[in-house]
């Protein structure tokens, strides 16, 4: 098949070089993609988006002096940056993705208009309308809740269009600048068809593309004062992108196969091609003082702002060679069933609404395995997870099942989060074996948690809240404890990792923590609070590089035995997290522990090498591999456990105990889908019975998912 593809391929592109292929200007720059060129009426500014290899997305403005053209001209003004990878994937809204899609100059050049996504409140996000002012070097959210994208400004600049979406439908949306609160609709389109970067042609008439459920697009013209629709370029196929410029309207097209340029005649009657690619052009612009073209162009190395002299967009032929789909020989053209259009259309009028039921979907789909342990312990740890929701996320859960070789047990975990109330609420359960130091200091765990998340977003996007009632009980060789009572937890997380980052760049987080265990019967009453934070930078390091610093802590001011506190853990599970791990690396699980316990954890992170390839079809892609030279420390009112001399021994906080190593990391992407990463280290623990001591651990974590 791929083969076949490109030998395909191969033909259509030696059609197209049967006439000259228009030469473009790729300029130099660092950004993974550059796109939506847009230039203001005096022809002095043009600005782009752009996004670089860490997914942060930016409106870039270039300022030329004089008549220089913008390809000499420096990068001048950065109006907004924000990181998209703070939000789910699958939450981003399209075509094609992201959170600014359009640039639109209003007549003066000293102001421009622009949409993007952001949130509203805690899980909605929303498209709104923004101005940035060139002379203030501010930006203003003009609109709230709208949900419109791809603005456009009148000539008188007194008014603006735009597409406001609704689910499965779309409609040509109009507001004033006097008050953009009140919203007109000039035309919706029919349900599944898509309307895209509408225009004013002049005070009265606007043009947009209008995609209709059998995949043609076509240029449609809209008059005001009649209401009335009409039909441009009606053989013209896939027409997106329509600029007024200088020189005309140009637009993009798929008429000889390939999306190229046009420009249209002064009565949008005709047009003729200005460019002939070999890729796609997309979103383009002609600067009105040189009559250079600026177009988003696919190239070699993705989406860029290329440049087309006159000379070349101005000779091109005529009539350009004509290529047909790639596959198109191998599906029959199947003819349009006029009658069973008509049923559909009777059917969705006769249907009837019903509830949203989300409980179909939420049986288990798959199943994750994975394996961690340390030399410094008895076995490995082998788990096996899986997890559920429905589409609206009204409903989630994740299961837990995991065998711990050392102990001979199996561990099992459960957690529900029902977000179809106002306030939602998740409800968690574990049962955990673990021990302490050795394999005979055994604990076991039960816990049941209830708890509500509030929203905090009047305080932050990045704040949760929990507030709840748990139980657990302890069982050791000697004692059963059970403890209840109400918490809450506050934690806060603004960092994330995308792109090309080998880890978060920049960004803090934090949680702060209070437990009220009542007296009950016979249960163990007292209280604990629990704190800790992290802070990632990466100022002044090599590209890539970054600092991470964390702190974990807790404190029970009772004096209870130290088994109810907290003990270390000898493995990361979950990388980056902003509520508590108390890490110490090189130590036996449960070495240290305590009713009183901090631990700091300080790592620099670095790439080694990007790898990016995979087998032909295999379901594995390796991503890259990257380093960490990592150092940990702990100290505790508790108990250290001395398993050569195996007795137990009294600790203070005046006491510490330190580890450092250097860990290596593969990421990979299995099943086509699932982010892993394997982790292999080496960690010397300085303060071991016998003096520092080497240990190998591994892990698997599953990220992202």
């Amino acid at each position: 098949m791929q083969s076949e593809v490109v030998l395909k391929a191969q033909e259509q592109l030696k059609t197209l070089r049967e006439a000259p292929v228009t030469s473009s200007t790729i300029p130099r720059n660092a950004f993974i993609s550059v796109t939506a060129p847009a230039i203001s009426p005096d022809g002095l500014n043009l600005a782009v988006i752009t996004e670089d290899d860490g997914n942060s997305r930016s409106i870039k403005i270039i300022t030329r002096e004089g008549e220089q053209s913008f390809l000499d001209a420096k990068s001048a003004d950065t109006i907004e940056k924000f990181n998209e990878a703070l939000t789910p994937a699958s939450q981003q809204d399209a075509p094609p993705k992201g959170s600014i899609q359009r640039l639109s100059w209003f007549p003066d050049s000293q102001r421009l208009i622009y949409d993007k996504i952001d949130y509203i409140n805690r899980i909605q996000r929303y498209s709104d309308l923004h101005i940035y002012d060139l002379k203030s070097k501010k930006a203003k959210q003009l609109t709230t809740g709208l949900r419109g994208r791809e603005p456009s400004v009148s000539p008188q600049g007194d008014l603006v269009t735009f597409v406001k979406v609704e689910g499965g439908k779309t409609h040509l949306g109009l507001l004033k600048m006097e008050t953009p609160q009140e919203i007109e609709i000039l035309y919706s389109a029919p349900l599944q068809e898509r309307i895209s970067y509408p225009l004013f042609w002049d005070q009265d008439t606007l043009l947009f593309s209008l995609r209709k459920v059998d995949g043609s697009e076509r240029l449609h013209k809209y008059t005001r004062s009649t209401k009335q629709l009409e039909t441009l370029f009606s053989d013209y196929e896939n027409i997106r992108f329509a600029r007024k410029t200088s020189e005309g309207l140009i637009f993009t097209s798929g008429k000889n196969g390939a999306l190229n340029l046009y420009l249209a005649s002064a009565d949008l009657r005709s047009a003729k091609p200005i460019t002939n690619t070999l890729t796609a052009f997309f979103t383009a612009d002609i600067d009105p003082l040189r009559k250079e073209i600026f177009a988003t162009q696919m190239t070699a190395q993705g989406l860029k702002v290329t440049a087309v002299m006159p000379q070349d967009w101005k000779n091109t032929p005529e009539e350009i060679p004509q290529i047909s789909p790639l596959l198109a020989d191998r599906y029959a053209q199947i003819p349009v069933n006029t009658q069973a259009e008509a049923d559909a259309k009777t059917a969705l009028e006769q249907s009837t609404i019903e509830d949203y039921s989300p409980y179909g979907y939420l049986w288990p789909q798959y199943w994750i395995p994975f394996i961690a342990g340390s030399s410094s312990e008895t076995g490995v740890v082998l788990q096996v997870q899986t997890s559920g929701f429905d589409p609206l996320k009204k409903h989630s859960y994740t299961l837990l099942g995991e065998w711990d070789t050392g102990l001979g047990k199996g561990n099992l975990a459960g957690t529900y989060l029902n977000q179809t109330t106002s306030l939602p609420f998740a409800v968690l359960a574990y049962k955990r074996s673990s021990y302490l130091g050795t394999v005979s200091n055994e604990l076991t765990d039960y816990n049941a948690t209830v708890a509500a998340l509030p929203s905090m977003y009047w305080m932050s996007v990045y704040a949760n809240l929990q507030v709840g009632w748990q139980y657990l009980e302890r069982s050791t060789l000697h004692t059963d404890t059970k403890r209840t009572g109400p918490y809450v937890m506050f934690s806060y997380k603004d960092y994330a990792k995308s792109g090309a980052q080998v880890s978060p760049e920049s960004g803090v987080g934090g949680y702060l923590g209070a437990y009220d265990y009542i007296a009950y019967d016979n249960y163990l009453s007292h209280s604990q609070f629990v704190a800790g934070g992290e802070i990632y930078f990466s100022k002044y390091l090599p590209k890539h590089n970054a600092i991470m610093v964390r702190a974990n802590a807790i404190y029970t001011p009772e004096k209870v035995s130290a088994v109810y506190g907290a003990a270390t853990e000898a493995i990361v599970f979950i990388p980056d997290s902003p509520l508590p791990q108390y890490i110490l690396r090189g130590y036996k699980r449960g070495q240290i522990f305590g009713r009183n316990l901090a631990t700091v954890n300080l790592e620099y992170r670095f790439p080694i090498h990007n790898i990016y390839s995979g087998s032909g079809t295999d379901p594995i892609f390796l991503r890259r591999f990257t380093g960490a030279l990592v150092a940990d420390g702990a100290a505790a009112d508790g108990l250290f456990v001395n398993d050569v001399k195996r007795v137990y021994e009294t600790i203070d906080m005046k006491r510490s105990f330190w580890s450092a190593g250097l860990e290596g990391k593969l990421e990979t992407t299995l099943g086509y889908v699932l982010p892993v990463n394997f982790v292999i280290g080496y960690y010397v623990a300085f303060n071991s019975p016998e003096g520092p001591e080497g240990v190998v651990g591994t892990t698997l974590q599953i990220i992202g998912f």
